[in-house]
């Protein structure tokens, strides 16, 4: 059982999820420095750059997956599922259809790293993080109504 204790030590899955976030944040920064103008129909994050688009709001909500605490979970949760309920609500007022969703990014997106798509999934893993450690948190009942 020695082994099992060493691999949950190394497999956090809040770091982890903290880390895709910054790696995603850095990716879509220097590639947004990079573009010459050309801007995508969907894609929020391309230019004009803001610090209120996907990347940065990812990164806000798996930092927040870090602080441990009843309100940072709900924070992150709000903040990832809005991400995966936006998703939702423009791929069902889109006319197209998945095959034609997958023939599109096959042809014009051969890299998923940096994809819309991809910050839904990293979303998600957010979403599913936190609402695994709320649950965990409240139904063990280590909660604390203040902060500290």
């Amino acid at each position: 059982m020695k082994h099992a204790s060493n691999l949950c030590r190394w497999l956090q899955l809040k770091s982890i999820t903290f880390g895709l976030g910054v790696f995603n944040f850095a990716l879509v920064w220097t590639l947004d420095a990079r573009m010459d103008g050309i801007a995508a129909l969907v894609d929020p994050w391309y230019h004009p750059w803001t610090y209120f688009n996907e990347p940065t709001r990812l990164l806000l909500a798996s930092s927040l997956l870090l602080v441990d605490r009843i309100w940072s979970y709900l924070a992150a949760i709000g903040i990832s599922g809005y991400i995966v309920v936006r998703f939702v609500y423009l791929f069902a007022v889109w006319e197209g259809t998945w095959f034609q969703e997958w023939e599109y990014l096959r042809t014009y997106e051969p890299y998923f790293v940096g994809s819309y798509e991809s910050q839904v999934l990293l979303a998600l893993m957010v979403l599913l993080i936190g609402l695994h450690d709320l649950a965990r948190t409240l139904l063990l009942g280590r909660h604390e109504i203040a902060g500290g």
